[in-house]
């Protein structure tokens, strides 16, 4: 679905659309979509240095940790400059082709000069239709201040990932030998034959049924221990990863102060992206365990190591 959004005064132009990523229309992805849908996957919150009205560092920064307070692994946000979205489909094409790239669950909001475009993977559309022009009518003039706004406001009306949008039949039969009025005497010897036939198959069955059902119990015990020692390990990964997200809430007013050390604010932001790296892979733990644990592993501890780097480098712990 489709609305154009007025903003008003000196955005007069920009066209704000929401629609449900199940109704958007195919859109062949470009090597440019391709590439800008690896960026937002693993910043969250990707600017393209040539976008105008400009964000910043700082601002990205902000905007990426506010998602993660708000509605973690549920937004994306992507600046790009008007002109490269334009040879892509405009706003809402470069969107579509994105987020299929994405495998998008929630909202994707694209910015690209005058033209903005959410596109979501949930019904509430015309929910975040409101939210995204509500905040940009009501902070005009400051880029940053107008995309944390919409961020709050899509986070507020996101129903969840279960709103999300993801014969004949034959009988068998059964048939007995074909009889007849032959003598009682040879009808007999045939039962009794299919009888003892009967008993020794089953004689010589018996041990090849308890092997494989002792089999069965085994691998079906090994399953249930190996899915309970991938609950426990993706339950201190969790914990782990909230004990990064705190140390990245620590850090906010660090580096939004002025001269703040810019490898310290590169250092934080690659650990919000290792933190949300993370947290996606723990949530799709259930379809490879193995794998989504081993990378959430090696997030977190790759988030760890910025993060205690970017508290050297802004002046929060000494050097070692």
């Amino acid at each position: 679905m489709r609305r154009k959004l007025p903003i008003g005064g000196s955005l007069a132009a920009v066209a704000a659309i929401a629609s449900a990523l199940a109704s958007a229309p195919a859109a062949s992805g470009s090597e440019y979509s391709e590439s800008l849908a690896r960026n937002v996957e693993r910043e969250i919150v990707y600017v393209d240095p040539k976008a105008t009205p400009r964000v910043s560092t700082t601002e990205a920064g902000a905007i990426r940790l506010q998602i993660t307070r708000k509605d973690i692994g549920r937004i994306k946000v992507a600046v790009v400059p008007e002109r490269r979205a334009e040879r892509e489909g405009g706003a809402s094409g470069l969107a579509a082709a994105v987020a299929r790239d994405l495998e998008l669950r929630g909202t994707l909001l694209v910015v690209a000069g005058s033209s903005i475009h959410a596109i979501t993977s949930h019904p509430a559309s015309d929910s975040t239709v409101a939210a995204v022009r509500e905040a940009f009518e009501r902070h005009e003039g400051d880029r940053g201040d107008q995309i944390r706004a919409a961020v709050d406001g899509i986070a507020a009306v996101d129903p969840g990932p279960s709103a999300d949008a993801g014969g004949s039949t034959g009988g068998g039969s059964s048939g007995g030998l074909p009889g007849g009025d032959g003598d009682d005497f040879f009808d007999e010897i045939n039962d009794a034959v299919k009888f003892t036939t009967f008993i020794v198959g089953i004689a010589i069955a018996l041990p090849f049924i308890a092997v494989f059902l002792w089999i069965l119990l085994r691998f079906r015990r090994a399953r249930k221990e190996q899915d309970e020692d991938w609950d426990f390990a993706q339950e201190q990964l969790r914990a782990e990863l909230i004990e990064l997200g705190d140390e990245i809430r620590a850090l906010d007013v660090d580096t939004s102060m002025p001269g703040a050390n810019a490898l310290g604010l590169a250092d934080y932001e690659a650990a919000i992206a290792q933190y949300d790296r993370a947290n996606l892979a723990l949530d799709r733990a259930e379809e490879t365990p193995r794998l989504r644990v081993a990378e959430a592993r090696a997030a977190l501890k790759e988030g760890k190591r910025r993060m205690s780097d970017a508290k050297v480098r802004l002046g929060v712990t000494p050097i070692p």
